[in-house]
Order: structure tokens, then sequence, then C-alpha cells
């Protein structure tokens, strides 16, 4: 029973299996390492050969945050170490230094700013380390796999490896791994699928595997989200391991623990401790040391109307009158569910229209004649200014997190060749009606002028620096990643030309308290980096995830903001 309750208090994922086993996930095993040697003394407590097995497996992991790292390549040396590997993509000074240093360990992270070569340095890191059977898993959002293909024949050549997405039915995955590809590609969420689990988690134990997480954030939620707990499951197969994102902390410190465990799954690793274990086995080219362009941002206040305010008032109360109840609790779970709440003041103050479908029957008639009498005025703003813009021959993106509204948007700007894209256009061909297509019509055909996207689903993996330069928010949520990301799509290195910026915000509403909020985000997340060029001032993160809000999130609305993180 004492055995039983040490692994229960580690995972909620314990099973009794009878009265002489115990079942737990790997992951969690490291944790229970002098446990078991306690009772290993004390009541002859004998964990069986595959359990030795992998506690010992992390032995060289920990000699490796105790500063005890591989010996380094000469700098001098490690061109013709790529070379013979076949990496043929000369480096820049930034990529040299970091991959320099990811090289000198087995498990690491790059935290490089979007745009600065991440997937390249992740390619000559296993350039450096390979043997001719050693494989690749790249777990990344889908969006991402176009670009890792593109990645691989820059730095390797034209059909060197071969790359194949992991897609379609268990069968088909099956098939596609039983092919040895030199590098697989899947996507979180298929990752968190039973058959693909098993299927590639066999996979990786089989070989002499490099497992990558692109945009590693999104496993922040480690345990208690369906990706985090999916790759949590599998850190303890991979001979080497990397996780890659721009915004590795978009809510706050704990978000790197479920990141760094994957790295060191053997560690007791919480938000007190995990600053400390992350420095020495991170790199990040700033923005500070890139030669971008210069991005000017401004806020531009768009009014609600007087009907609009009315409503917007007696919402917002009901809703501080919500928070201020939670947080007296301090109730975990009730405080995710006011994100919903707090979704429909985003909604309002980006368009109105968009409350319509949630009015139930027994709400007031008033309420919906207020709703179908104004029009959104940051959409009339944004259709207008793209016109102007177009009429400049200049190219635009407009953000919106509201699918409705990308739709609606791009449908008033038909005559300007407006493409969209959400989560249900689908991705894929160029040939087909995807977001590849969507976007390659964006970069080349001169009539196209507008783009409309949400940043939960255009956010990531695409470049629009060479032909666009301006990007307008209709309206931001309280995913700091998102909004970073989705800014660095027109602000990147390749293009000279000076990039704008313009956030659209209803003044003395929801949007003041998002601004505050992302800008404490960005600079927690500076000062963990030590990136002094993190910033989001202006002049004036899952699908599930996008409104994942905090117990500082609701202070922000109520304007009690800390300017830290608070404990839940």
């Amino acid at each position: 029973m004492a055995i039983w309750g040490a692994c229960n208090e580690i995972t909620d994922d314990t099973r009794n299996e009878n009265l002489l086993a115990v079942s737990i996930p790997v992951w969690a095993l490291f944790r229970l390492a002098s446990t078991f040697r306690f009772y290993k003394d004390s009541i002859k407590f004998a964990p069986d050969e595959a359990t030795v097995a992998v506690l010992r497996s992390g032995q060289s992991s920990r000699r490796e945050l105790a500063g005890e790292a591989v010996t380094p390549i000469a700098p001098e040396d490690l061109d013709a170490t790529l070379r013979k590997a076949g990496f043929v993509r000369r480096l820049n000074p930034l990529q040299i230094r970091n991959v320099l240093r990811l090289i000198r360990y087995s498990s690491a992270a790059d935290f490089s700013v979007p745009g600065a070569g991440k997937t390249t340095e992740a390619l000559a890191f296993f350039a450096a380390k390979r043997n001719p059977r050693d494989r690749v898993v790249v777990i990344s959002p889908p969006n991402a796999f176009a670009p890792w293909e593109e990645q691989v024949e820059l730095c390797f050549g034209v059909g060197a490896l071969r790359v194949a997405r992991l897609v379609g039915s268990p069968q088909v995955i099956q098939d596609t791994l039983t092919s040895e590809p030199d590098i697989a590609l899947i996507s979180y969420h298929k990752f968190t699928q039973d058959g693909a689990h098993r299927l590639v988690s066999a996979y990786i134990a089989r070989h002499n595997t490099f497992v990558f997480l692109d945009e590693s954030h999104k496993i922040k939620r480690g345990e208690d989200g369906a990706w985090g707990n999916a790759v949590l499951s599998v850190a303890h197969l991979p001979a080497y391991k990397l996780v890659l994102s721009g915004t590795p902390l978009p809510n706050s410190v704990s978000d790197l623990v479920a990141q760094m465990q994957f790295l060191h799954h053997e560690e007791d690793i919480d938000e007190q401790n995990v600053t400390q274990l992350i420095q020495p086995i991170f790199v990040r080219s700033t923005k500070g040391e890139l030669p971008l362009p210069p991005l000017t941002r401004t806020s531009t206040p768009i009014p609600l109307t007087p009907g609009q305010r009315q409503l917007y008032d007696a919402l917002s109360k009901s809703l501080k009158d919500e928070i201020r109840a939670v947080l007296s609790r301090r109730d975990r779970f009730a405080i995710r569910q006011l994100g919903k709440s707090a979704l429909r003041l985003l909604k309002f103050v980006s368009n109105p229209a968009l409350l319509i479908p949630d009015i139930q029957s027994t709400e007031a008639d008033a309420l919906r004649d207020v709703l179908l009498q104004d029009d959104s005025r940051k959409i009339d703003y944004a259709v207008k200014r793209a016109r102007q813009l177009a009429a400049a021959n200049q190219k635009c993106i407009i953000w919106s997190s509201f699918v409705a509204n990308v739709e609606i948007i791009a449908d008033r700007l038909q005559d300007l060749g407006a493409e969209y894209i959400h989560g249900e256009v689908s991705v894929g061909s160029e040939d087909d009606d995807t977001r590849e297509r969507r976007i390659k019509q964006f970069h080349e055909n001169p009539h196209r002028f507008v783009l409309v996207a949400n940043p939960a689903a255009a956010g990531e993996a695409i470049s629009l620096h060479r032909v666009c330069h301006h990007a307008i928010y209709v309206d931001r949520n309280f995913n700091a990643a998102q909004f970073l990301q989705s800014e660095d799509r027109i602000h990147r290195i390749g293009s000279d030309e000076p990039k704008f910026v313009e956030i659209l915000i209803a003044p003395d509403t929801i949007d003041d308290d998002v601004n505050r909020s992302l800008t404490r985000k960005v600079a927690v997340m500076a000062r963990v980096l030590d990136d002094a060029s993190l910033r989001i001032d202006a002049t004036y993160e899952d699908p599930d995830d996008d409104y994942d809000i905090s117990e500082a999130d609701l202070r922000d609305v109520l304007g009690e903001g800390t300017g830290e993180e608070s404990p839940a």
C-alpha cells in the first residue's frame, strides 16, 4: 500500500494490476526513484528488470543537466562534420553558434524567434549526430509539414532523405512506417489517437530515433492535456530530443514545465525550478540579432456605438461578478470555465452580431434588436483600410479569432481577390483548394490584395513577408503565442520593406484587458529568455487552448493585474 500511495501521488494514471503489481506511466517512474530505493532497503521491495533498465536510461540525461555535456565539436570542424553527413546548406553565424551549443546535448531546446531558422538548426543537430540507420520523428502542427519538407531538401538536397507524412488510418500509418522513411511527420492531434500513438511509439522504440517537437508550447498543459499526455508518455524512448518554439512560455513560466519534462523526464520539474534547469540547454536567436526591417505597431481606437456600450456594460458587469465569486473560491475548474464568458465579451467588441446565435428565447427582444441594429465598426474600418492599401497597390493580412468574421470580411472584399484561411480549410496539395493553394495565390496573383485569417489556423509555419507588409488585427485574445507568431508572418528575414501592424481596440472594453494581459505575458517571456527585444508595446498561446484563461488574466479583466502570474 505504501508503494501504491507514492505512485498515486505522482500520477492519476496509477493502476493496481494485482496484489503484487502496480502500473504507472514511464515518465512518472523517474520521479519515484528515491522512493523505490527507500522501500528496497526497508521492505525488500524489488522493481523488475525492465523498471531498473528504464531508471538507468535516465543517468546520462542527468549528467547533462549536471554540466557533463557531450564533448563539443570545435567551431572549425562543424562544417566538415555536417558535410560528411550530407548536410549541404551553409549556416549563418547565429545558426553556427546555436548548433555548436545544441550538439553538446542529447536533449535541448531551440527557442529562436520565427524566421531565425530553427528547422535548419534541428536538421543540423540531426546531421551532426546521425548514424546511417537513425530516424527522425517530428511532431508538429499540420501547417508545418510543408516547411519541414522544403527545409529537408534545402539542407540535404533533393531526394537525399525521404520524408513521409503520417496521416490517414492506422493501416496507412503502419504501411508508411514499414517503408522506413528517414523523417516522419505527424501532427499532435493524430499522435493522440490510440492506433497512431501505438504505432509511432513502437517505431521510435525500434530505432535510434530523434524526436523533435515543433511549436512545443502546444504541450504546455502536460498531463492535463491530451497532446501533452501523449507526448510525455514516450519521453523515455528517443535517443535524442529537441523542443522548438519561438514562444515557449505564452502564458507563464509554468508553460515550460511539460517541455522540460519531455527533455528530462527523470527529473522532478515544476515551475519553481524549471527556469533554472532549462537555462543551460536552450538557445535563442533574438529579433535584435536578426537583420529585420523596422516594424511599427499602432493601436487604433474604434469606439462602440451608444447602444452597444449600454449592452456591453451589462455583459461586463455580469462577467466581473462571476470572476469575483470564482476567485474567492480559487476553483481552478471554474476559472477555466470563465473563459467561455470572457469569450462572449471578446466576440461582442469584435462584432456584436456574433452573439446572435447565443441569444436564448427567454432573453429580452431588446437584446436582439441592439445586436441586429449596429454593425461591427471594427469590420467596417478593416474593410475600408484594406481598400485604401489596395488602391496604393499594397497587400494586407487581416486577422480575427472568429471564423464567422474571417468569412464575412473575405466576402466583403471579394472584389479585391480576398482569400481566407481558418480551421476548416484543409492542409494539403497546392493543386487542391487548401491553405497551401490559397497562400500561393496570395503570393503570386497580383490581383489578390487581401488574406483574411485566424491566428489559430494561420499563425504558424507560413511566410508572407516578401509580398505583404501590413497586418490589421480586428481582435486579439489572451493567447500571447498566437499574437506573436501571427505578427511574425510578415516580419521575417528576407524582406527589407518596413512592416506595419495596426491593432483595432474598442476603448474601455475587454480589448484593454487583453492588451494588458498580453503585455504582461510577453514581459515574463522576455525576462526568462533574456531577450530585451521581445516586447509588444504599441503606439497609443491547441484548438481548445485558444481562449484558455488564467487567474492573472481574470484579474486583468477586473483591472487588478499585478504584473505577475498568481498560482492557481
